[in-house]
């Protein structure tokens, strides 16, 4: 009995082990280069610039002093835009809709200019440096959150000589109404990236329609799962917004898709507590 009860165990202790190894099984990673001079890269950061459904890249390098960004073509094959090229000591950079204008603007840290500085998006890409602090001493990290939950981005970041944390407060108008960049209707199907982003605890999906159409709304989880349906009903040509209120979900990275049509579009988005 007691060598049957011990067989039985390497058993299972054997099954158990395959089932861990395959669990943990190593994944392979191939490598693509986006930018071979990009000199004194420090920071990266991914986010769908364009409004093309997918994810450009973005980066912050310190010797060059350039916040730059990286066009997707769908493909993965990158254009490369150059936003600020006298950015002293560019050391972080960030990206979100600060404006609540539907487009993404781009945010950066300069360590030897000490600045927080934001550049926003006309929505076709072209972008206009507005600075938020110019005496930040050594500047090092930028960060955006709504930390007062009045409905608007504010800024954080930190300066390492100056051995200080701080936030700049948004004074954008709390019932800031998202408005469309234009009053025509959209020659496409277009999403807008979700606002605020990072958001606590609601947010806004915001699209364009050219047609009526029959339009399905949908928020995913990291696995792909269904964990929220926004909308599945017709709607009008023209521009929408529904609002997703996130209280009860964990903190955490969600995607929202839309499909009308045939046609999909997914826009991540970032629920922090």
């Amino acid at each position: 009995m007691k060598f049957k009860f011990y067989k039985h165990c390497l058993l299972a202790f054997a099954f158990v082990s395959m089932a861990v190894q395959v669990c943990f099984a190593q994944i392979e990673f191939t490598e693509h280069t986006i930018a071979g001079n990009f000199d004194g890269a420090v920071s990266v950061y991914a986010a769908d610039i364009d409004s093309d459904g997918d994810m450009d890249v973005l980066g912050a390098a310190c010797i060059a002093d350039d916040i730059t960004w990286w066009e997707n073509d769908g493909e993965q094959d990158f254009t490369e835009h150059t936003i600020a090229g006298d950015f002293d000591g560019a050391i972080s950079v960030y990206v979100a809709d600060i404006d609540s204008d539907g487009d993404m603007d781009v945010l950066g840290a300069a360590n030897y200019a000490h600045d927080i500085t934001w550049w926003k998006n006309d929505g076709e890409q072209d972008f206009t440096e507005h600075t938020i602090a110019g005496d930040f001493n050594s500047a090092i990290s930028v960060y955006v959150a709504d930390i007062d939950s009045d409905g608007d981005m504010d800024v954080l970041g930190a300066a390492a000589n100056a051995d200080d944390i701080t936030w700049w407060e948004s004074n954008l108008d709390p019932e800031h109404i998202w408005e469309p960049p234009h009053s025509d209707l959209p020659e496409e199907f277009i999403m807008y990236n979700a606002y605020p982003n990072p958001f606590n605890p609601t947010t806004q999906v915001r699209f364009g329609l050219p047609k009526q159409s029959i339009l399905q709304i949908t928020v995913l989880d990291t696995y792909g799962r269904t964990v929220a349906t926004l909308a599945d009903r017709a709607y009008k040509a023209g521009f929408h917004s529904v609002t997703w209120d996130a209280a009860g979900f964990p903190t955490g990275i969600y995607f929202v898709r839309l499909e009308a049509g045939g046609v999909n579009r997914i826009v991540k988005m970032t629920l922090i507590r």
